[in-house]
């Protein structure tokens, strides 16, 4: 516990008993004494000078307090010249931009069992990266690492999974509270959180103010000014995304901002799905689009012609688009990219030539004279946007082990876990395919048990297929260093162990060599 509160539902005090009633009784018992404290909302209100200061070094994630006025934590983005370029373009737009906070609703609440057994703690959790809660629980309770094991199953350490988590169960004090409740109990103890303190507890997708002014010049878009503003709570760390405003768009000229800062709204900022792109694809579409329309222009052709694109001739047009698909600061080329077709092949699809009516006509299905304040009723039309997906590089540990035995029974083992994207699936599927084989029939899977299989990284941030992925093509690699050069020597004279390689498997029978 702390000696102070910052958020509505931060833990004060933990109680536990042999039943949730006697728990509840025993809750009833507890008064605490609360002194109101000055607290503050607004992103921007708690980086302020007078702000009310949540903790003692300002309300700046990592940042400092100098002459009473707080240096915000921050990431700052520059190329080209944005100054001139507005002041150069053809149209200009600004705009103020924010986006709300919004609560993960998961199924099934964080939960799990604790239990000491002499000095060795085991957990069995809902929780999305195994590893890093038995480090955080070995440096609470000051013991070896070895000491501790944490599984995500309790009824069997094949096909674990946690029941759906997508980003809110990769942290949770509750472990550290369960643990120590076990430890001066002596016994299990069963934490689950109801859905009212689940709801209390869970991270949340971090809102964020923005101001926006973007620019255009010949018909493509030709500057960015940002300064954004990210309301990262009580706990939360730094947050930013910045890249969303280069890697859609072959902007060349960028000054960008981004400031967090802690405030009282809610507990702990922290993924939901797309990580950070979804509110600054929002202020991007949105500025993009009302340049669009300044200019009188479709906002496909718009978006078409400053899109980053791969090498690729149109088909229909004969266009010719550059490869332009790199990050603008690092030039690294990005993967997976695959514009302009799908913006093209989407367009079409859609008929957007035949339903777009132009920005003086509106494009909407007009239901009920265009008034739909009070009515129930809602006004449909047709946009466009672009967005980006995991802009990172493959972020390590990537980790994973393959054994065979000699009958040819696959065992895969692999630190990331299930909850619900169908990684249970996913990272067998890559075994067998490495190991030649046709189906999963003689493959086992081992997931995210501390005890058997080792780091792999967090389940989040859609990075669990590559990195989980990339360490069992590691896996199958050193297998074949291990077997190649004995199977070699068994075959025709002058037969090379690197002219070997797995594959030919039949269902039932071991994985053949080709």
């Amino acid at each position: 516990p702390t000696t102070q509160v910052r958020y509505a539902g931060c833990p004060v005090v933990a109680v536990g008993a042999a039943s949730p009633k006697l728990c509840n009784d025993a809750i009833n018992l507890v008064k605490v004494e609360y002194e109101p404290l000055p607290y503050v909302f607004d992103v921007e209100g708690a980086l302020a000078a007078n702000a009310p200061a949540i903790w003692p070094g300002g309300n700046a994630p990592g940042g400092s307090i100098t002459e009473g006025v707080a240096q915000p934590s921050s990431a700052q983005v520059q190329f080209g010249n944005a100054d001139a370029a507005i002041a150069a373009a053809d149209a200009v737009v600004t705009v103020r931009l924010d986006t709300q906070f919004i609560q993960h609703m998961d199924i099934e609440p964080r939960g799990l069992l604790a239990q000491w057994t002499g000095g060795n703690l085991n957990v069995w959790g809902n929780t999305q990266y195994a590893a890093s809660l038995k480090t955080t629980l070995a440096n609470y309770f000051a013991i070896p690492a070895a000491s501790v094991t944490v599984r995500t199953s309790l009824g069997g350490f094949e096909n674990a999974s946690v029941g759906c988590g997508l980003g809110n169960k990769s942290s949770g004090e509750e472990y550290v509270i369960a643990s120590a409740l076990s430890k001066k109990a002596g016994g299990v103890v069963k934490f689950l959180h109801t859905r009212y303190t689940n709801t209390l507890a869970t991270t949340n997708r971090y809102p964020e103010r923005g101001y926006i002014t973007a620019a255009a010049k010949n018909g493509v878009l030709s500057a960015f000014k940002v300064v954004i503003y990210a309301n990262v709570g009580a706990n939360g760390g730094a947050n930013s995304d910045l890249g969303e405003f280069y890697a859609i768009y072959t902007v060349q000229n960028a000054n960008l901002v981004s400031y967090s800062s802690n405030s009282n709204a809610y507990g702990l900022a922290g993924p939901m799905r797309d990580v950070g792109e979804s509110q600054n694809s929002y202020f991007v579409e949105t500025a993009v689009d009302m340049l669009a329309q300044k200019l009188n222009i479709d906002p496909s052709v718009f978006r078409l012609a400053s899109m980053r694109t791969v090498a690729f001739t149109d088909p229909a047009t004969g266009t010719v688009y550059p490869n332009t698909a790199y990050d603008q600061t690092t030039a690294y080329p990005f993967s997976g990219y695959s514009q302009p077709k799908t913006h093209l092949d989407t367009a079409k699809a859609f008929n957007w030539s035949g339903r777009w009516k132009g920005w003086t006509t509106p494009s909407n299905i007009v239901t009920n004279s265009g008034q739909t304040v009070g009515t129930g009723k809602k006004l449909r039309g047709v946009g466009m946007a672009l967005t980006s997906g995991s802009k990172g590089s493959l972020s390590a540990p990537d980790t994973g082990q393959i054994n065979v035995v000699p009958n040819g029974t696959i065992t895969m083992y692999s630190g990331g876990m299930d909850h619900g994207a169908g990684g249970v699936t996913a990272l067998p599927i890559i075994t067998a395919e490495l190991l030649g084989q046709p189906d999963m029939t003689n493959l086992k899977a081992v997931m995210s048990d501390t005890a058997l299989t080792t780091d792999t990284g967090v389940t989040a941030g859609s990075r669990m297929t590559r990195n989980g992925g990339m360490g069992l093509v590691a896996a199958a690699q050193n297998l074949g260093t291990q077997w190649f050069p004995l199977i070699a020597a068994k075959l025709a004279a002058g037969t090379k162990a690197t002219n070997l390689a797995f594959g030919g498997g039949i269902s039932g029978q071991p994985s053949g060599i080709i």
